[in-house]
């Protein structure tokens, strides 16, 4: 493994930390789990994000560690085998595959194997050691043994001392003079918490913009003059529905204490909770939270050039040019860098988070932590505390790890004069001075804190509702009215969460998870379609009715993704122009075939081959071929390729065809656009070294290459491709290149022609 340490004991430690359950325990644990969860094995916080619902839901710690098992697992067949074939028998070694047998049998149930694929040594978890002694012997027998016992022991007993002088100084303290702090905190300076001014019997409009975030809950009253008046910012604890309901309650009853009517115009939701919100509390707008980050930016910074959020486990980074987003990148399977990442190390170096940046500032001799993982610099924070570095030291250093994290891994850039002159940072974390002065080091860069970090989310969607809400009394020429249950409801708002409810309305049988509303309302998550907001008996009639409804509805509306998908793999008429031949060619349903599959399989049945399919995609199918992803980023697309090649392996096709299409004619007039994609048009090379399936099952696998200037060039190669492999005359190839793109123009006029009805329709 790499960066990360996502899979490790470290990993299995954090979880058992978090159910409170003795990490020697954790086995005992996981022998009597029943079921099994998702939980993200990449990253502890992710974990935490997963675990921390299913603890307020009930859900037994036996199961969770039975589910992190599952978790760890994933990630090392997925995550660090990346291409290397687990092929049995297969050794278990180290301290978690020890003491956690329950582990090995997991991998045992995901790998396939037999317990005779299984090897488990004695004292697996000093394997290592053990080896190292044998070594002695053969790679170092020429060397003289310099050990002595008595000096190792000296040495031993002086470790620390020695080490710590050893230590070089730490990085740069975050001010070298008092008045360029006094010049940093002028520049940066906050305004106060928003207040309202009124008398009693006063009336006060608002929207209400509701940010739902991934660890905290905040709402700010933005007035009819786009003001905010009022704001809310606190933890979610997991619970984010319970934290804002008890939010409301004080809310209403701190305007009624000082006699003021507060009327709420409009209420927007955005944030991780965006739906669920809406829903709950029947919001009249929502909308993604970088779209609300960036209105709440462009307001307060109208010549924005760049945008970066820091939330709780997630960053983004926003181009703007002209006022216009023309970029996003956000943080993929690692959350070191974010909120959580700080406040969860604050908490074991026992600083409050409210002292983080004081710590900070406060250093003598920051550390130089880099970018690491949760769970490696939780080894790296206890180096450095052995090292001799004080609570304040460490600070300092992770709170430069996170900016360091951004640009190594999010942002990825050396040249911060792309950026821009107009850097606006918002998002909780920055709230914390510690971050904001390590940012501006670290790019050399002045930048722009915006008024409220932590609630321009919030800000940003209580901009879009008022906009919405203009926009629809223009619409409709009569007075707004909102759908917001209202502040007084609140004291009677309660939910009720189920869990694993399979639907039953379809053959895709959605695993959905069903919250219900006091007033009666069902929001529901994990379905494919329409039919999963359905709850009830579908022996019912009343039932079978809306299912029928729903089903008309969708009907009504072509769906043009299926007819896409239908239009592609079928069968095409073609002028039979060679002798059948006792040869199958498989082709995977995958990347560029999505675009050309009518062609190749027209031009190869002219030929007189069978073409056969790989099995649709599947979950099922992604895992197979996890063993076998060589890459931990390349695209979800790409991964799921490798599970193709093992269902045509499956499906005994005597060879695989997937040629490497470098270039191909442009279709529109951009110079470089007839360049393929780098993954699209390299991965059949990254399949045929990782996968090999030649090697492995037998199947030869053409992966030819084609650079397609124009249709002259595209004929050609493919010609001398095909009279090279399998000695078909030229004059042949170039007719069944011809019935081949006469099935392709038939898939394309008839997916055109429908859009283009359904449009005017």
């Amino acid at each position: 493994n790499g960066s990360c340490a996502g899979g490790t004991g470290a990993f299995v430690d954090e979880v058992a930390h978090l159910i409170k359950t003795p990490v020697e325990e954790f086995e005992a644990c996981a022998v009597r789990g029943t079921h099994v969860y998702d939980i993200s094995g990449r990253c502890g916080v992710f974990a935490k994000t997963d675990i921390q619902p299913l603890l307020n839901q009930g859900v037994s710690r036996e199961d969770i560690a039975l589910s992190t098992f599952h978790a760890i697992a994933k990630q090392t067949i997925g995550g660090l085998a990346q291409g290397l074939e687990l092929k049995p028998p297969i050794i278990f070694e180290g301290g978690p595959l020890t003491f956690n047998p329950t582990l090995i049998r997991v991998f045992a149930e995901r790998l396939g194997l037999r317990e005779d694929d299984i090897i488990r040594p004695d004292r697996p978890e000093i394997l290592v050691a053990h080896g190292t002694a044998m070594s002695l012997d053969g790679l170092f027998a020429d060397y003289p043994s310099e050990f002595l016992p008595s000096q190792a022991l000296v040495a031993l007993s002086t470790y620390r001392e020695t080490v710590s002088r050893g230590v070089k100084d730490g990085i740069k303290t975050f001010f070298f003079t008092q008045q360029e702090r006094e010049n940093f905190n002028r520049r940066h300076a906050l305004p106060p918490k928003p207040e309202t001014n009124l008398n009693p019997g006063s009336v006060l409009r608002v929207y209400l913009g509701i940010d739902a975030g991934s660890t905290t809950t905040k709402f700010v009253l933005l007035d009819e003059d786009e003001n905010v008046v009022d704001s809310f910012y606190t933890s979610n604890d997991g619970e984010p529905l319970r934290v804002i309901r008890k939010a409301f309650i004080g809310l209403r009853k701190k305007y009624e204490s000082r006699g003021i009517d507060l009327q709420i115009i409009a209420v927007g939701t955005t944030g991780y909770g965006e739906l669920l919100f809406a829903k709950a509390f029947n919001a009249d707008h929502h909308t993604v939270e970088t779209v609300s980050h960036a209105a709440a930016a462009l307001k307060y910074v109208p010549d924005a050039s760049f945008i970066l959020d820091i939330g709780g486990q997630d960053m983004k980074a926003i181009s703007i040019t002209d006022s216009i987003v023309t970029g996003i990148t956000l943080n993929e399977a690692c959350s070191a860098g974010c909120g959580s990442f700080l406040e969860n190390f604050a908490k074991s170096l026992e600083i409050p988070v409210s002292t983080i940046s004081e710590a900070a500032f406060s250093a003598k001799n920051p550390a130089e932590l880099g970018s690491r993982c949760t769970v490696f610099m939780n080894s790296c924070i206890i180096t450095e505390q052995k090292n001799g570095k004080s609570a304040e030291d460490i600070m300092a250093g992770l709170c430069r790890s996170i900016i360091e994290n951004i640009f190594t891994k999010v942002v990825r850039i050396s040249n911060f004069g792309i950026l821009g002159e107009a850097i606006v940072v918002q998002g909780g974390t920055f709230k914390n001075d510690a971050v904001l002065r390590s940012l501006e080091q670290f790019t050399g860069k002045t930048v722009i804190r915006a008024p409220y970090p932590g609630e321009m989310g919030a800000v940003g969607i209580a901009l879009l509702t008022k906009r919405h809400v203009r926009e629809e009394k223009a619409r409709t020429g009569r007075p707004f009215d909102s759908g917001f249950i209202g502040l007084a409801a609140m004291d009677y708002f309660d939910y009720k969460q189920e869990s694993k409810k399979v639907c039953p309305f379809c053959t895709n049988n959605c695993v959905r998870t069903l919250i219900t509303f006091s007033n009666g309302t069902t929001y529901v998550t994990g379905n494919r379609c329409e039919r999963g907001e359905i709850i009830g008996d579908p022996e019912d009639k009343s039932i079978r009715d809306q299912i029928k409804k729903v089903g008309k509805k969708l009907s009504d509306v072509p769906d043009l993704m299926k007819l896409r998908d239908e239009l592609l793999f079928k069968s095409y008429p073609y002028v039979e122009l060679s002798p059948g031949k006792d040869i199958s060619i498989g082709i995977p349903r995958v990347l560029e075939f999505y675009n050309s599959m009518p062609f190749w399989t027209t031009f190869w049945s002219s030929l007189g081959f069978k073409t056969v399919y790989s099995a649709k995609s599947s979950r099922a199918l992604f895992e197979r071929g996890l063993p076998f992803v060589s890459s931990d980023t390349v695209c979800f697309p790409a991964k799921l390729a490798h599970g193709h090649i093992r269902s045509l392996v499956d499906k005994k096709v005597d060879r695989i065809f997937m040629p490497m299409i470098i270039r191909m004619p442009s279709e529109n007039t951009d110079v470089l656009s007839d360049h393929v994609c780098a993954v699209v048009k390299g991965y059949p090379l990254v399949l045929r070294h990782s996968d090999d399936p030649e090697r492995r099952w037998g199947v030869p696998f053409d992966t030819p290459i084609f650079h397609w200037f124009d249709t002259r060039s595209r004929n050609k190669q493919i010609a001398e491709f095909v009279m090279k492999t399998f000695g078909i005359p030229e004059r042949i190839v170039r007719n069944a290149i011809s019935e081949g793109d006469r099935a392709l123009d038939a898939f394309r006029t008839e997916m055109a022609e429908t859009g283009s009805r359904v449009i005017q329709e």
